[in-house]
């Protein structure tokens, strides 16, 4: 409930009031704001939790992620790649929260952390970059989890691998029980995807029996 997400804020608040240098601290409070839908919240927090510790990828994946999911970038929007000053303030900042993950994954060289993986994922297959977004995806392989199986699986059937992509949408519908785009569609506006992703993954499901 977005009580629960209220006293995380209160909670979080103590732990910075500990470290007001903790970048960890302000990006897991960027996330509380991003839960909660207040994107100017969600973009100031991230930014600061960057600007402590630009050199963390601990801080610059999750960071970077609520950057780049934020606000209301629609599929169009990520599809303007050339301007690199466009989308970098206001209510649709994608292009920073692009670049902030590419540096994320240039220093997590080790792929520990997942954030900029499914980051960069989602940009590179709007732009239709489908092996770099399914390279992304398989250095975090994760087949109890439903949005990697959904996203890889959208993948496979661009390149015309439709068994593999049947296989991927078969166990995205056992972990989602049930086969219903309407569930998937409420799971992407949690990640405030429907707008970007979206239209992408509801083109390819219903090819796959999905309703």
């Amino acid at each position: 409930s977005r009580q629960i997400l209220f006293d995380g804020l209160d909670h979080i608040a103590t732990a910075i009031k500990l470290d007001p240098n903790s970048g960890i601290a302000y990006a897991y409070k960027a996330h509380l704001h991003f839960q909660l839908k207040d994107w100017e919240a969600t973009f100031r927090e991230a930014e600061r939790a960057i600007e402590l510790e630009p050199n963390n990828y601990l801080v610059l994946g999750p960071a970077s992620q609520m950057i780049l999911f934020a606000g209301d970038c629609t599929h169009e929007m990520y599809q303007e790649r050339l301007d690199l000053n466009k989308y970098i303030s206001g209510s649709c900042r994608w292009q920073k929260g692009y670049h902030y993950s590419l540096k994320a994954a240039e220093l997590d060289r080790g792929n520990t952390d997942v954030f900029e993986n499914y980051s960069l994922s989602q940009v590179y297959t709007v732009w239709g970059e489908y092996q770099m977004a399914l390279d992304q995806l398989m250095m975090v392989t994760a087949p109890e989890f439903y949005y990697w199986n959904i996203a890889v699986g959208v993948l496979e059937d661009t390149f015309g691998r439709q068994e593999n992509a049947k296989k991927r949408f078969d166990t995205a519908a056992d972990l989602l029980g049930g086969s219903d785009l309407s569930t998937v569609n409420v799971l992407l506006s949690g990640y405030n995807n429907l707008q970007s992703i979206g239209p992408i993954w509801n083109s390819v499901l219903p090819n796959y029996g999905w309703k």
